[in-house]
């Protein structure tokens, strides 16, 4: 065909992939594009800017709307993946642009002719991110939204990225990956620029942790499929010698890829993608022969041996019947096998077992940080921390690194509040149900809930409520003394919230809370569980003391009036006794539950007081028991200021005292608050028998401001 008529014919192919509903049209309009591409080498510049420049035109007509999409690949369980038409083209065009080179071949064709797959990534990409300056005049009619067309083509890449029939995806990711950290990426002046490339980068990074995962969790079956064909494979095809890892995977991989170009698909523009494929393969294979990895020690080839090595090569390409004899029928892999096969060689090989993935991590941080002479803008230092939030959602071990633990504690310190809500949102993602995480950044949200920010305070003390949820977290007395201590806080939502949470953990029968020890808390699994009165009782002592001791070290009992633990309480009870008022309002509902869960926590508060006496009367002078009674008794007086009403107890209440008997409360007299205490033993011989049947009176007053408490024997 002549020269004068190829354009237009590419042009007139290229215009069918913009209309919809002509799938059959647009894969032979793509075949024939990727024909010319593939006979006039001369002519291939001229071709790919058609093309880039048809793909644009199209992404700029559909507005808002995503580009139109084809069946064209098959996922790992062989079900239809959609991907655009035109990133199903660039993949092909990379895949027809090298080839095996002639066995009489010049040295510098043999080893530079994989060079022109790279330099057609390339290309394709400094097409884009040239243009990618002018994405935020996108709005305007009848310019292209570049941003749009990347992130459109990415995301087609990555979806194809382990599937053995689009070879090039790996390739176009990798020269994607290293036009982003360039003067055209995160290094550019223009902000858009810098948010679109900080969002690129972190949805490359998510991809290739979800596959590292993916790998390591299919590492077992692969190394399985190995002993299998190495077992099954005949000894003329073993050669009679031990065969790399990497060479049993690529013959089952062309074998496959030629049982497939044989007959897999009755489409025959499937069948020229499998044998595009299967060919580039055979290149890469080539490319790596000669080329090994920077890391491993390059020896001296002479002429014959890279003559041997493409001979070795062309047999692998040109050869019909399977490479690996009847082991590859006796296998009879399936698809999602075969794809767990590419995915071992990509993340074990190109991708460098994760090598990657920790070099983007590391320049989502670097654009995150302050430090520099020319620090990014506060918009772009929110948008880095953002994208490691979905990496972190994937990967929950990216957490841990050390660059990403010093990059937020770095960014909570950050003078704009977006960056350091972004932050905390990252941390807040995982430690909830991770808790070892929670333990880790624990401190990191105690520090938070400092923040100048309202925002940033508020979701501070959420995450730590939800750390105090996560069984297995042993900081929580710590987080929810943190959680008090914001009682004072001039912001009213966030007073609200600590009475919220504190309401919910002492008073309500049911609770998240996961329990304040780290014995505690392995008794409790996630989620609203039932927690007794008793138990309520322990926590709230705990935390009393626990207040008591962050007020310093001079002797103040009770408590001061300000104090957060006596401030939160108030807020809790603040309607009164909760039977005041009968209107089915919720509010109202919620408050005598509130009411009701108060009077069972002073009662067995009550209870703990007089087991504690009890027991100190037996163990007179031993320390732990000294330090029990204290925190039993102060944590009883912090209830009393509030209202005397949760410690009268109704007729015939008991309290158990374990292994000695049993308390019976029997109002005495109404008018001061006082009540009888019956002590019955509960066995005949009694260590203190002398005590079965005293009565002993206890009388609760409060009088005034300082709150007098007096527990009396009568």
């Amino acid at each position: 065909m002549e020269v004068e008529l190829l354009l237009p014919l590419v042009r007139v192919g290229l215009m069918c992939l913009g209309v919809d509903s002509l799938q059959l049209l647009q894969a032979e309009a793509k075949a024939v594009c990727v024909a010319v591409f593939r006979a006039y080498p001369q002519q291939r510049t001229s071709v790919m800017d058609q093309v880039l420049a048809i793909i644009t035109a199209n992404s700029s007509s559909s507005g808002k709307q995503r580009p139109s999409r084809l069946f064209e690949a098959s996922d790992a369980a062989d079900r239809p993946l959609a991907i655009q038409m035109s990133a199903a083209l660039l993949m092909e065009i990379v895949q027809a642009s090298v080839q095996l080179p002639a066995v009489d071949a010049a040295c510098e064709a043999i080893t530079q002719g994989f060079r022109a797959a790279y330099g057609w990534s390339d290309y394709i990409w400094a097409d884009l991110f040239g243009h990618l300056p002018a994405a935020k005049a996108a709005k305007n009619d009848g310019v292209a939204d570049y941003k749009a067309v990347i992130d459109a083509l990415l995301t087609d890449l990555l979806a194809v990225l382990m599937l053995p029939e689009w070879p090039a995806a790996p390739l176009l990711v990798r020269r994607f990956v290293k036009v982003l950290y360039s003067d055209k990426g995160l290094k550019h002046s223009d902000t858009a620029v810098k948010m679109a490339s900080v969002d690129f980068t972190g949805q490359v990074a998510a991809k290739l942790c979800v596959e590292g995962v993916q790998a390591d969790i299919e590492a077992p079956e692969v190394e399985h499929v190995l002993d299998a064909v190495k077992s099954a494979a005949e000894p003329s095809v073993l050669q009679g010698e031990e065969v790399a890892h990497d060479r049993l995977l690529h013959l089952l991989l062309l074998d496959y890829l030629a049982a497939v170009s044989g007959g897999h698909s009755n489409s025959s523009s499937s069948y020229s993608a499998a044998g595009s494929a299967r060919q580039f393969w055979c290149c890469s294979i080539l490319n790596d022969a000669i080329h090994p990895p920077r890391h491993a020690t390059a020896p001296a080839v002479t002429r014959e041996q890279l003559s041997a090595v493409l001979v070795e090569h062309r047999q692998l390409q040109d050869s019909r019947p399977p490479l690996l004899g009847s082991a590859s029928v006796q296998l009879g892999l399936s698809r999602a096998q075969m794809v767990a096969l590419v995915r071992h060689l990509n993340v074990f090989g190109p991708f460098g077992k994760g090598r990657a993935t920790l070099t983007l991590i590391k320049w989502l941080v670097e654009a995150g940080s302050r430090q520099g002479p020319d620090p990014n803008p506060a918009q772009v230092r929110s948008k880095v921390f953002k994208c490691l939030g979905c990496i972190v959602d994937v990967d929950a071990r990216v957490l841990r690194l050390p660059e990403v633990l010093a990059a937020v504690q770095a960014a909570l310190e950050d003078d704009s509040i977006s960056v350091r809500e972004a932050t905390l949102e990252l941390v807040s993602k995982l430690i909830t149900a991770n808790p070892q995480l929670a333990n880790e950044y624990h401190d990191v949200l105690r520090q938070a809930s400092l923040d100048q920010s309202v925002s940033v305070r508020k979701r501070a003390i959420k995450s730590l409520w939800e750390c105090c949820t996560c069984p297995g977290f042993t900081h929580a007395s710590e987080a929810l003394l943190t959680v008090l201590q914001r009682a004072g806080d001039q912001e009213e939502s966030i007073r609200s919230l600590v009475t919220k949470i504190c309401g919910s953990m002492w008073f309500a029968s049911t609770s998240d809370f996961a329990g304040l020890s780290e014995g505690t808390t392995n008794k409790y699994s996630a989620g609203s569980t039932a927690r007794s009165a008793d138990l309520r009782a322990q926590e709230l002592a705990k935390l009393c003391l626990m207040a008591y001791e962050a007020d310093g070290k001079a002797i103040h009992v009770p408590l001061m009036p300000e104090s957060p633990l006596l401030v939160t309480l108030k807020e809790i009870l603040s309607s009164g006794s909760g039977s005041g008022s009968n209107a089915p309002t919720a509010a109202v509902k919620e408050q005598a539950a509130m009411w009701a869960g108060a009077t069972e926590v002073a009662q067995a508060l009550l209870g703990m007081v007089l087991r504690v006496s009890w027991y100190a009367g037996l163990m007179l002078g031993m320390l732990g028991c000294v330090q029990c009674t204290f925190t039993s008794y102060m944590a009883t007086t912090v209830l009393m200021p509030l209202h005397h009403s949760v410690y009268v107890p109704s007729a015939g209440c008991s309290l158990l005292v374990p292994a000695q008997g049993m308390v019976s409360l029997m109002p005495a007299s109404q008018s001061n608050n006082s009540f009888l205490c019956c002590l019955h033993s509960k066995r005949r011989e009694t260590p203190r028998s002398s005590l079965r049947g005293q009565k002993l009176k206890i009388v609760m007053h409060s009088s005034g401001p300082g709150h007098a408490h007096s527990f009396a024997r009568s």
